[in-house]
């Protein structure tokens, strides 16, 4: 099956069925839905299997979840800045590192490259998710459908 070339994450997300209820707080009503769909993004990128992907299609990833965290950076309280700026930087310097290859550069060429930083982003989302899911908890738990409907369309990197 080839992978599935979506340009718009939004419709992606919906497509999905991310449901985003509101929150519970006024200042957390449009933070929350933009956290649900960053980390709709982001779960659903690092999930799939990046084996099939060009350096192209993999910097086309993570450039779809950098414009998501800076959606989320616009509403987001300022007592998240941090965990933000410091996961947006390590994706920022993913991203130049994979722009930097030339976009048909194969998993096995651009994955060692990228190691590091792959890590590193992994750490910095978890710190984020720490800090932000008290406030949004219940909006962020991707449902099941969400998780199905990318397994059934064998939802890869490739994706974007």
């Amino acid at each position: 099956v080839s992978p599935v070339r979506i340009r718009r994450p939004l419709a992606l997300v919906a497509a999905l069925g991310i449901a985003v209820a509101a929150c519970a707080e006024p200042e957390e009503q449009a933070m929350c839905p933009a956290y649900a769909q960053f980390v709709g993004v982001y779960e659903i990128v690092a999930a799939s299997d990046p084996t099939g992907a060009t350096a192209g299609d993999a910097a086309e990833a993570v450039e779809v979840a950098v414009g998501e965290l800076r959606q989320l950076r616009a509403v987001a309280d300022q007592r998240y800045s941090a965990p933000i700026d410091q996961l947006e930087a390590l994706l920022d310097d993913l991203g130049r590192t994979l722009d930097s290859l030339v976009d048909e550069e194969d998993y096995d060429t651009w994955a060692p490259l990228v190691k590091d930083t792959t890590d590193d982003v992994e750490i910095a989302y978890a710190r984020l998710r720490r800090v932000m899911d008290p406030a949004c908890a219940d909006r962020t738990d991707n449902d099941e459908s969400a998780a199905d409907a990318a397994d059934q369309e064998d939802f890869a990197w490739t994706a974007y």
